[in-house]
C-alpha cells in the first residue's frame, strides 16, 4: 500500500509541473486582448477629453467676444466682454489676448494697435461747449483684456492640438461676415482631430458648418433693412420756468475703426445725433410754486448712422455702455442765434459745470425702450 501511495504521489507532481503549449498561447491570447481593451479605453478616453475642451473653449471664445448675458447684477445682465469695449468684432482671436500684435504673415503689414481703455471725451470743447474752455464729459471705453483665460499661455488653441503657431487664430477656422469693421458676425471652428474639413467621430468639425459662433442679433441692434424704432422717455427732475423749445437727445457711444490707416482711428461718436426731431419742454404750471413738478417727455426717435469719421459707417448700434446729453440746439425754423449747449435748466450760454451725462447700457433688442433721467441743477 505504502508504495501505491507513493507512485500515485510522483504522477502527481509530474503533472502540476507546467502548462501545455496551447494552455500558453490562450494565456498570452488573453493577456493581449485585455491589453488592447485598455489601450482602446485610454485613447477613447483620451478623445473624449480633447473634445469636451475643444468645446469648452468654443464658449469661452463666444463668452469672450459677447460676455455671458446668464450673469446679472442687480436685476441687469452684466455688460462685458470685447463688442462692449470696442464697439466692434475682433478681426482674429488674437486680438483678445493681445493688445498690439503684428501679422506675422506679412512684415510690411504696419503693426495692429488697439486703443487701450480710457476716459474719451464726448464733444469737441471748441466746437460743441460753451463757455470755451470747458472740460468735455467723458465715457469710458478700449480695450482692456485679455478677454480670453490660457493659463500664461500666448495660444488658445483647440483641445486636438498644442503646437505653436503664427497663426493669428491659432488654427482655428474663423470666418467673418461683412467687411471690417462692419463686420455683423462672427464662426470660429474647430476641424477636429485631423485638422481637415469635414470628416466624422474625432475628425469632425466643431460646430458644424453653417453656425455662427456669434451673430449680427447676439450683439448689436440693427437698422436694416428698415431702421427701427428707439423709445426714449426723457425724466427731468423738475420742470422749466420757461417753456424749452428746440431741445434735442444726443447719445454717444465708442467704436474702434479697426484701420490702422485712419487717424485717429478710435473714437466717440462725437456729437452724435440720435434724431434731428427736436420736442419741446413745457414750462410748469403756476401756481404752485415751490417746489417744481418733475416733467417727463416721451419721444420715439429712429436712429440714422453718421457719415464721419468713418465713411461709411456700420448700420447698426452695438452693445455697450453709452451716454446721453440733453442739448438746447437751433429751431431749423429761425435763424441761428447762439451755438449749442447742453440743457441744464436753460438754454442761455452759461453753461453749468454740474450737469452730467445718464450712462445706460445698450442691448440687442427688437423693440428697446430706454429711460433717460436729465437731472438739471
Amino acid at each position: 500500500m505504502p508504495k501505491i501511495q507513493t507512485n500515485n504521489s510522483k504522477h502527481q507532481h509530474k503533472r502540476q509541473q507546467g502548462f501545455t503549449l496551447l494552455e500558453l498561447l490562450v494565456v498570452i491570447g488573453l493577456l493581449g486582448l485585455v491589453a488592447m481593451s485598455i489601450s482602446s479605453l485610454v485613447v477613447e478616453d483620451q478623445g473624449v477629453k480633447r473634445q469636451q475642451a475643444t468645446e469648452k473653449r468654443w464658449d469661452e471664445i463666444r463668452k469672450a467676444i459677447i460676455g455671458d448675458s446668464s450673469r446679472t447684477l442687480n436685476g441687469e445682465p452684466m455688460l462685458s466682454g470685447y463688442v462692449a469695449d470696442m464697439g466692434r468684432l475682433p478681426r482674429n482671436l488674437t486680438e483678445l489676448l493681445v493688445k498690439d500684435y503684428d501679422d506675422d504673415n506679412d512684415p510690411l503689414t504696419p503693426d495692429f494697435v488697439q486703443p487701450a481703455w480710457a476716459e474719451f471725451a464726448l464733444y469737441d470743447p471748441i466746437a460743441g461747449c460753451t463757455p470755451n474752455p470747458c472740460t468735455p464729459l467723458t465715457l469710458g471705453a478700449g480695450w482692456r483684456g485679455p478677454y480670453l483665460y490660457t493659463g500664461g499661455s500666448k495660444y488658445f488653441k483647440d483641445g486636438w492640438s498644442a503646437t505653436e503657431t503664427a497663426d493669428l487664430d491659432f488654427d482655428w477656422e474663423v470666418t467673418l461676415t461683412g467687411t471690417s469693421p462692419a463686420h455683423s458676425a462672427i464662426a470660429v471652428q474647430s476641424l477636429g482631430f485631423d485638422n481637415a474639413v469635414g470628416g466624422t467621430e474625432y475628425k469632425a468639425d466643431y460646430p458644424e458648418a453653417g453656425i455662427n459662433t456669434v451673430y449680427a442679433s447676439d450683439w448689436q441692434l440693427s437698422t436694416l433693412p428698415t431702421p427701427p424704432t428707439i423709445q426714449f422717455t426723457i425724466h427731468f427732475n423738475k420742470a422749466p420756468l420757461f417753456a424749452q423749445t428746440a431741445l434735442e437727445l444726443r447719445i454717444y457711444y465708442f467704436q474702434d475703426d479697426a484701420n490702422v490707416t485712419t487717424s485717429p482711428a478710435d473714437f466717440i461718436k462725437n456729437n452724435e445725433q440720435v434724431s434731428n426731431v427736436l420736442f419741446e419742454l413745457p414750462a410748469a404750471a403756476l401756481p404752485p410754486l415751490p417746489p417744481l413738478p418733475p416733467a417727463t417727455v416721451s419721444t420715439s426717435i429712429t436712429y440714422s448712422p453718421p457719415t464721419a469719421p468713418i465713411l461709411t459707417p456700420p448700420p447698426y448700434l452695438p452693445m455697450g455702455k453709452y451716454a446721453a446729453l440733453v442739448w438746447c440746439t437751433d429751431d431749423p425754423a429761425t435763424p441761428a442765434t447762439e451755438p449749442d449747449v447742453i440743457y441744464d435748466g436753460d438754454c442761455d450760454s452759461a453753461q453749468d459745470t454740474d450737469v452730467k451725462p445718464y450712462y445706460f447700457t445698450m442691448l440687442p433688442s427688437a423693440t428697446p425702450n430706454i429711460k433717460i433721467y436729465w437731472n438739471t441743477p
